[in-house]
């Protein structure tokens, strides 16, 4: 039986002819004097699917000619329909949707099958095109039966009955577009309906359009082992390789056949011809066809052999596949305990969240790493070198490793590969002379052991090691199993220290790529929350929450964070929005409450493990800054007996709690010395805070210290987040700000728009610039990303890192901007103050008025530092206000009252505070004299914190700021809004064009809307011929 094997056209009316591919195919056929059987062509005939799409002018086209040319039976020729076949404009986008949310698992999906609803028949409707044309090409052509999800063909060959069936793997194509690999489905009820009907045939042959590992993960292998177990050969297309893919016996018991898009795809184009020299025995050989458009003709390749097992040893390979896919659950489940999630978020999978870490071949803190490309989880798999990849503390090494292990078990028909999965410490004091890594593998996969040698001897087997740790017993036994398994692969990951940066070769002489986990970036960020929070109107805000919170923490940024914080986010919203130490808080219980099976008997509560927790944070501080805050293992021990010893109530013993805050992650230990220290940085100034509010001594001894209270910016901040009714606390802070900054404050006038009118010029650059700014659309959640990152990855030193010591004896802007800062996030935690209404609303004043001012004193500096370095230039023929410097000066000092702005909302920024936020603007509004510098600050402030409810003050400020630079201002917060706040609210956006329009117009009195439309439409103009031209 000789089959040509096609694939792929994608006709068209306007596209590519490929009349002389089909005639050199043609002529090559005809020159080896090969007579062809049947043609199986798997998919996208035409390139558009539709009802008038042109599917018999393609079929004219391609099986004309063969069918006149090389004899061949048109009831031979049986076709498939591919994602290209299908008309994507009568699918129900909210399909989509029902098919996330409803569709979870084989069960459902064959109920959604049986059911043959309303959303069943309108989830076929796209094949309508494909199915109505099908039922004209059969006709009359042998024993066809056409169903709603694929087609039955019965032909007869050298007295064998041959059932070919064309299965609609396309059938959901429509709701996903280019991203259906491993999004499709094919209802298994299907193919076990199908298996029942062609029982009685000799050979059963299946044609689809999709590889199977475009099937959703649940479901692929339970339609590859049905497959696997009823039929004899699988043709498939789609995937544009260049040379097409044959498997066969060792893995399978089947052949399968992926051919490359024979006759569109750029590159070489071409077709198969798979030969069954003897259809009992299944002894086949494929030979390839390429074409070559030089000469215009095919060259045909050397014939590959295959034997395809049957009988017993078709048995044996399905039993191990079953082995495998056991494993596969097993394993899946495991990684499932891995996710930071509560037990009503079930949706989720650690295969549904999972997203990859950024890993690259630089270490993050070479310079040069950030423009180094990052590997792909497919290029960890399918890469034939061996990978030792260093990263820091729950940076994800072994989420990596597991998916890396459920992939390739997941995919062991398609590479043939096993994998084996080992955590070093589990076996650190377990070396000794019976030890064996093939026994291991042996007993997990419940074979014998010359089976379990054979794999391990193979070149498709994968050593996956974590927490490697070079130079143990563990290393030692790892590199001479290495050397005498020399054909395998391996991937090991170990924690990051300097020195295992720069060790040489821990694997002996085997050659290895090292690679480095780096911090995750925004568009892993937004990939990941939206994975999380789907359904979530509150995904963008939720994102950008995480990363202020990592950054003013140093918390890392990695997927444990991410997970951490969101679970957080999903427990409790509120949190979110209260100050940063709600959210620490929430965090570290977290913690406390996951792992609190691991106390007997919870010998210890929460409260008394956070003050024990506190108390060794402050004898880490106090004694031991020269070693980066760490303490030995006697010496914890030593300060955990001394506060049992002080606490008759608590009745665990110092070996119990420590090994308790180890386990859950408050502690970690340092590979490098052995000593001990609080895993985060962030955690470490959380349990400082604590200690205040249960010291008074140490708290005064943090007040009093101008070096430590500059310093102790997060501490305070936590503290008067545990104590939000000490109004004593925030006077101290005020009292103390204020006596620090008022020297600076008095050099300003108390009429701040005069001031900012003395102080900033005005420039016709920042006009021209506002005047064209004018942002088109809305960015997506991952284009806002990917546009941050480009300007900055966010990176954090998380680790625990000593508590810098600041001159504070002579002022700059910046620890002016830390004292304001400090008495700013004070304020804003200390919402449970009840009475005090007039104290309150002076302390909001002086930081509102604070705020405004720090821009003045921005520009002075600046000034400042610009004369003196230009000091040495200044003579009677230089004029000073012209040299490049003075003048970068002047423009950048028209975006003061933004930075000041941006500020004000990082330091107060709270829905706690929009009350009196409306109060004080209702104040300005009614009287005399607008002060215009404050409304600016106010409004926006109001719309940072919720644009939506309050986008009424936009008209507030554009009716009522008359000053040059808050204008500009003005052009350039709504842009900001409309680019990075609006989100998918249409109507929010074009409230937002409309108000960006008229602030244009409010620049001056030159400016129409007409002249606005005009410099719209032919910027949209000029980016659809740069669309066109590219």
């Amino acid at each position: 039986m000789n089959i040509l094997h096609l694939t792929d056209l994608h006709y068209s009316e306007k596209g590519k002819d490929p009349s002389k591919i089909i005639n050199a195919i043609i002529a090559k056929i005809k020159e080896e004097n090969i007579s062809i059987d049947f043609v199986f062509f798997t998919g996208d005939i035409v390139n558009i699917g539709s009802d008038n799409a042109g599917y018999s002018e393609a079929i004219n086209l391609l099986f004309g000619p063969l069918q006149s040319e090389l004899k061949i039976d048109p009831e031979n020729i049986i076709i498939c329909p591919g994602n290209h076949d299908i008309d994507r404009s009568k699918i129900s986008k909210s399909l989509k949707s029902y098919f996330n949310t409803e569709i979870k698992d084989n069960a459902s999906l064959n109920k959604f099958y049986r059911a043959k609803d309303n959303d069943f028949q309108n989830s076929l409707l796209p094949l309508y095109p494909y199915k109505n044309f099908a039922n004209v090409f059969y006709k009359g052509k042998g024993e066809n039966e056409l169903y709603d999800m694929y087609s039955l063909h019965y032909r007869q060959f050298h007295n064998k009955k041959v059932a070919v069936v064309g299965l609609y793997t396309s059938w959901l194509s429509a709701l996903f577009g280019d991203e259906d690999k491993g999004n499709l489905l094919i209802p298994t009820e299907i193919l076990l309906e199908i298996s029942n009907k062609i029982k009685d045939c000799d050979v059963k042959i299946v044609l689809m359009h999709h590889p199977v590992y475009f099937l959703k993960e649940y479901n692929s292998y339970e339609v590859e082992n049905i497959i696997h177990s009823n039929f004899n050969m699988l043709f498939s297309g789609h995937i544009h390789k260049i040379s097409s893919l044959s498997r066969h016996s060792g893995t399978n018991g089947i052949f399968e056949h992926v051919a490359m898009a024979s006759l569109t795809s750029e590159g070489s184009q071409g077709c198969s011809i798979v030969c069954v020299d003897n259809i009992v025995d299944n002894n086949i050989n494929v030979r390839e066809l390429v074409y070559s458009e030089e000469i215009n003709k095919c060259n045909i390749g050397e014939a590959i052999n295959y034997t395809i097992p049957c009988g017993n040893e078709k048995l044996e390979n399905l039993s191990f596949r079953k082995k495998l896919h056991d494993k596969t659950e097993i394993e899946i489940d495991n990684a499932n305990k891995l996710l930071l999630i509560e037990n009503d978020e079930e949706e989720h999978s650690f295969l549904s969240l999972y997203n990859h870490s950024v890993i690259k071949t630089e270490a993050e803190s070479n310079l040069e790493s950030k423009h180094s490309p990052i590997i792909s989880l497919e290029e960890l798999i399918n890469s034939s070198s061996n990978y030792y990849i260093l990263g820091k503390d729950k940076c994800g090494k072994t989420t990596l490793l597991k998916r890396i292990q459920i992939d390739i078990l997941m995919n062991f028909n398609r590479n043939g590969k096993v994998p084996f999965y080992i955590d070093a410490r589990d076996y650190e004091n377990k070396i000794d002379d019976k030890f064996s890594i093939i026994d291991l593998v042996k007993d997990y996969y419940g074979i014998n052991r010359a089976k379990a040698t054979s794999i391990v001897k193979s070149d498709g087997f994968i050593l996956l090691v974590d927490n490697y740790t070079p130079s143990t017993g563990f290393a030692l036994y790892l590199n001479d199993f290495l050397q005498e398994n020399d054909k395998l692969r391996f991937i090991a990951c170990s924690e990051e220290y300097l020195y295992r940066k720069m060790e040489a070769s821990p694997f002996g002489d085997i050659v290895f790529d090292k690679l480095y986990f780096h911090n995750l970036r925004r568009q892993e960020i937004v990939q990941y929350t939206e994975k999380r929070l789907h359904s979530s109107s509150q995904t963008e805000q939720v994102r950008r929450k995480i990363i202020e919170i990592c950054k003013q923490l140093e918390l890392p940024l990695n997927y444990w964070t991410i997970s951490l914080l969101l679970l957080i986010h999903h427990k409790s919203s509120e949190s979110y929005a209260k100050n940063l130490f709600s959210i620490l808080d929430v965090c570290v219980d977290e913690i406390f409450n996951k792992k609190q099976i691991l106390l007997s008997r919870s010998k210890i509560s929460y409260e008394q493990l956070k003050k024990v927790c506190a108390g060794l944070a402050k004898k880490m501080f106090e004694n031991h800054s020269t070693s980066v805050y760490s303490v030995s293992f006697d010496e914890m021990h030593k300060y955990l007996d001394e506060m049992i010893e002080e606490n008759d109530r608590l009745s665990i013993t110092s070996n119990e709690i420590f090994t308790y805050l180890i386990r859950c992650g408050i502690i970690k230990e340092k590979s490098d010395d052995r000593r001990y220290v609080f895993r985060l940085n962030g955690f470490f100034e959380y349990f400082l805070a604590y200690q205040m509010t249960k010291d008074a001594a140490f708290k005064e001894s943090i007040i009093r210290n101008d070096e430590m209270f500059i310093a102790f910016k997060n501490q305070i901040e936590i503290y008067s987040g545990f104590k939000r009714d000490d109004y004593d606390f925030l006077s101290i802070v005020y009292n103390k700000v204020a006596d620090k900054i008022n020297p600076i404050w008095g050099q300003y006038s108390s009429n701040l728009d005069d001031e900012l009118l003395d102080k900033i010029k005005t420039k016709k650059e920042i006009e021209g610039f506002c005047k064209q700014l004018s942002v088109e659309r809305s960015l997506s959640a991952i284009e806002q990303a990917k546009f941050e990152d480009q300007f900055e990855e966010p990176t954090f030193d998380s680790e625990v890192h000593i508590i810098p010591k600041v001159n504070v004896e002579q002022l700059n802007f910046e620890i002016v901007e830390r004292y304001l800062s400090i008495l700013a996030r004070t304020y804003r935690s200390s919402d449970e103050i009840s009475g005090k209404a007039q104290e309150k609303k002076e302390i909001f004043h002086y930081i509102l008025n604070g705020y405004c001012k720090l821009g003045f004193y921005l520009v002075d500096e600046f000034k400042k530092s610009t004369e003196n370095e230009l000091s040495s230039t200044k003579n009677a023929d230089i004029d000073f206000q012209e040299l490049p410097e003075v003048k970068l000066l002047n423009f950048i000092s028209n975006f003061t009252p933004l930075i000041c702005q941006v500020a004000l909302y990082d330091g107060i920024g709270h829905f706690s505070l929009e009350r009196i936020i409306k109060r004080e603007i209702d104040v300005i509004l009614a009287s005399e004299t607008i002060e215009e510098y404050k409304l600016f600050m106010l409004c926006f402030l109001l719309l940072d914190i919720d644009l939506e409810a309050n986008k009424q003050y936009i008209l507030t400020v554009m009716q009522h700021i008359k000053i040059n630079v808050l204008k500009y201002a003005i052009v350039i917060k709504l842009n900001y809004y409309l680019a990075f706040n609006a989100g998918n609210n249409k109507e929010t956006q074009k409230m937002l064009s409309q108000n960006i329009q008229q602030a244009r117009i409010n620049l001056d009195s030159t400016t129409s809307l007409s002249d606005i439309h005009k410099q719209i439409h032919a910027r949209k103009r000029e980016n659809l011929i740069n669309q066109k031209n590219s």
